[in-house]
């Protein structure tokens, strides 16, 4: 067991080292990153319990930058922007072992609107979409028992999103995407404290319709809560996102087209099953700080879980 704390420390460390160590220049197309940030749906591989489980995160952001590379365009002004977003999945946990592990997969449809607000010569401009947004297929393989359960997790994201090239504000990004990563796990019992952990890696197709290639996005989620005999939990919950890599391809504006943005909040939950796995309620709330070429505002996540 003291192996696997050291192996975790070394991890942490050298992800802190990667997080805070690449460069920073202008952002992402349309500041823009296709995995939700603070949903940590990779965690979702690592319980025991199998069967089916209908997933639904709402979430509402809403946010402001002052200069921002967006595509083709320099915005020289404050830009805003305001996100509604609700996340449907259905997960399925397999009651038996691949890999010697537990394998769970997932789909993912979003719907919902964007809108984006700028400041130009003196006069506010208003772009707004709505709609399915892009599609995402995702599995994980979690090994461990408690107290440390870990996984590794994929997530394919389609292009299935309304989207218009001549607006910001869009549903969809018009390219694939895939996420990568891990979760991890520490729970001293049902009724006592628990760490988590998600650490994920996007890599972005070209747009077909700019020419845009957005770099690779880095993006780490963190939670410490205490959990009770009675089903309620509570806790302090945070992400950071980072872009390593340049943009790339013949729509990009200039520069190296790299943004940053952390947060930090708090959570709370209650499962009606109590320490079973039950139907589960939970609020989640993010303040970001720290933004550089990014949006830099407040999210607030609705979850609900159903197995069934």
């Amino acid at each position: 067991m003291a192996r696997g704390r050291r192996t975790v420390t070394v991890a942490a460390a050298l992800c802190f080292v990667i997080l805070t160590t690449a460069s920073i220049a202008p952002a992402a197309e349309d500041a823009r990153c296709v995995y939700p940030l603070g949903r940590s749906e990779a965690l979702w591989g690592i319980p025991i319990g199998p069967g089916f489980y209908i997933l639904n995160d709402f979430y509402a952001y809403g946010g402001k930058t002052g200069v921002l590379t967006s595509g083709q365009n320099q915005l020289d002004e404050s830009t805003e922007g305001d996100r509604m977003v609700n996340y449907l999945s259905l997960a399925w946990k397999h009651d038996g072992r691949v890999a010697n592990g537990r394998l769970a997969v997932w789909a993912t449809v979003p719907y919902g609107r964007d809108e984006v607000i700028q400041d130009e010569r003196r006069s506010k401009v208003s772009e707004e979409s709505s709609g399915v947004g892009d599609v995402s297929l995702s599995s994980s393989l979690a090994w461990g028992l408690p107290p440390m359960q870990w996984n590794l997790y994929g997530s394919l994201y389609l292009p299935t999103g309304e989207y218009d090239a001549e607006l910001d504000a869009n549903m969809g990004v018009n390219h694939w995407a895939f996420d990568f990563g891990t979760g991890y796990r520490w729970l001293t019992s049902p009724g006592g404290m628990e760490f988590d952990s998600v650490l994920g890696l996007v890599v972005n197709g070209e747009n077909p319709d700019t020419g845009y290639k957005t770099g690779l996005q880095l993006h780490w989620e963190l939670a410490l809560e205490q959990r009770f005999d009675s089903g309620f939990s509570f806790g302090i919950i945070g992400y950071h996102y980072r872009q390593i890599t340049t943009d790339t391809g013949s729509g990009t504006f200039s520069g190296a087209n790299k943004g940053r943005v952390t947060s930090i909040g708090a959570d709370v939950a209650y499962n009606f099953g109590g320490k079973e796995e039950g139907v589960a309620l939970g609020l989640k709330y993010y303040a970001e700080f720290w933004a550089k070429n990014w949006l830099e505002g407040d999210a607030v996540y609705l979850t609900l879980s159903i197995p069934f």
